[in-house]
C-alpha cells in the first residue's frame, strides 16, 4: 500500500494545504467534496461520489471514493475477463466520508483512508482534466462540417496549443462528443436540409426543389436545380449521362426512376435528345417510357463488332461459357455507334464515368 506524501503533489509543496484531519470541518458539503477533488488531482489519481446514507431527506454520510474502487477484474484460464469491460477496478480502498455538523450546515471529515495500491499519474491523464472546453466543443461541430474528424480536430487543436500536453481532454473524448452531436441530431438532419432547400426556392424564383416522403413521412427521394444547373443545360444538355443506384425491390426502384425523371423535366423543360447510362434494366425501361434513346456505354466492346466475327471471337478468346459476352450481345442495339450522323459527341461522353465522379462528392456531404 502507497502512502501520499503531501510534500510530493507539486514541487512548491502547495498540497500541505490540502492534508486532511478527521474531523476538520468545511461551510458545506459541496466545498467539502471540491476540496477533496483539488487534492486528488494534485496528488495524481481521480475520485468519484459513491453512495450516502441518508435519514428522510436528511445526509447522514456522504461517501467519495478513488476512481477505480471495486473489486479487480476476475480473469478465467483461458484468459478472458469474468466481466467483459474496459473500466479496469484496482480494489484501491482509498475514500473520504463527510459527516455533517448537528445544528448547522457545516460538514467535518468523518473518515479519510489515504492509502493507495497503484501508481499516481500525470494530472493531463486524469479524467477531471479531460473535461472539453467550450472552444474545443466549437472547433468538434466545424470541422465535422467540412468533413473532418475528431481526430484530426484533436491534432489541429494540439498543433495550435503548441503539443498534445496543452489541449484539454484525449482524442477519445473528441469522438464521444462528436458521436453524442450526431445522436441529438439524429433523423433530424433531413428536415434540416427539406427546411433550408424550401428557404432557397422561396428567395429564388428560378430555384426547383422536389422531394418525396413515403406513409411513415421519412424522406425518401429529393431534387434539386438551381439557375447555374439549368444554364448548363439549356446550352450543353443534349447528352446526359446517368449513372443508376442499384434496389433490390424493382416496384419501387421504377417509382423511383420515374419520379426523378418527371422531376428533371419540370425543371429544364426539355427533354434530352440521348441519355448515356450503365445497363440497369430498371433504368432502361423507365427511360424508354419517357420516349428518350438509351445508349449503353458500359460494355467496352468495339461498337463496330459485327454479328459475322462474333463467332471467330468466341473461338480465338474461349468465350462459349460466358454469360456476360452473351448478354451484352443480346443488347448490341443499344450499344454506342461509331458516330452520330444526327448530333456532335466531340469524344466527350465515353463512358458513365462522368456522373460516377460526381457520386463520391455527394457521398461525401449526405
Amino acid at each position: 500500500m502507497k502512502r501520499i506524501n503531501v510534500h510530493q503533489c507539486s514541487e512548491e509543496g502547495s498540497c500541505e494545504n490540502f492534508k486532511f484531519d478527521v474531523r476538520m470541518r468545511f461551510k458545506s458539503l459541496p466545498s467539502a467534496i471540491e476540496m477533496y477533488r483539488t487534492y486528488a488531482v494534485m496528488a495524481g489519481f481521480d475520485v468519484r461520489l459513491y453512495t450516502q446514507r441518508e435519514v428522510g431527506d436528511y445526509i447522514k454520510y456522504k461517501y467519495v471514493v478513488y476512481n477505480r474502487n471495486g473489486k479487480p477484474t476476475i480473469k478465467y484460464l483461458d484468459g478472458k475477463n469474468k466481466k467483459n469491460s474496459k473500466y479496469k477496478a484496482t480494489g484501491c480502498q482509498a475514500n473520504i466520508i463527510f459527516h455533517p455538523v448537528k445544528g448547522t450546515t457545516d460538514f467535518m471529515i468523518y473518515k479519510f483512508v489515504e492509502l493507495h495500491n497503484h501508481e499516481f499519474l500525470d494530472p493531463y491523464h486524469l479524467r477531471i482534466s479531460r473535461k472539453i472546453y467550450y472552444s474545443n466543443k466549437e472547433l468538434i461541430i466545424r470541422a465535422s462540417t467540412v468533413k473532418i474528424g475528431a481526430t484530426k480536430a484533436y491534432k489541429l487543436k494540439a498543433s495550435f496549443k503548441g503539443g498534445f500536453e496543452h489541449v484539454k481532454g484525449k482524442v477519445t473524448d473528441y469522438k464521444i462528443l462528436k458521436r453524442d452531436v450526431g445522436g441529438i441530431i439524429s433523423y433530424k438532419d433531413a428536415q434540416l436540409i427539406v427546411n433550408k432547400m424550401i428557404e432557397r426556392k422561396d428567395h429564388y424564383p428560378n430555384y426547383s426543389f422536389y422531394y418525396k416522403c413515403d406513409e411513415n413521412k421519412i424522406l425518401k427521394s429529393m431534387f434539386r436545380a438551381d439557375d447555374t444547373d439549368k444554364a448548363y443545360y439549356n446550352e450543353f444538355g443534349d447528352v446526359i449521362s446517368f449513372d443508376a443506384v442499384f434496389h433490390t425491390n424493382n416496384t419501387e426502384s421504377i417509382e423511383s426512376y420515374k419520379w426523378l425523371l418527371e422531376c428533371f423535366l419540370k425543371a429544364h423543360v426539355k427533354q434530352p435528345v440521348l441519355v448515356i447510362t450503365d445497363q440497369d434494366a430498371i433504368v432502361k425501361r423507365v427511360i424508354e417510357s419517357k420516349k428518350i434513346q438509351q445508349t449503353c456505354l458500359e460494355c467496352h466492346l468495339e461498337p463496330n463488332v459485327f454479328e459475322r466475327r462474333r463467332e471467330l471471337l468466341i473461338s480465338e478468346f474461349c468465350l462459349e461459357d460466358k454469360r456476360w459476352f452473351r448478354d451484352m450481345f443480346e443488347i448490341r442495339k443499344f450499344w454506342i455507334h461509331v458516330f452520330f450522323k444526327e448530333m456532335s459527341m466531340c469524344g466527350l461522353m465515353k463512358t458513365t464515368s462522368r456522373s460516377e465522379s460526381i457520386n463520391p462528392f455527394f457521398n461525401s456531404y449526405s
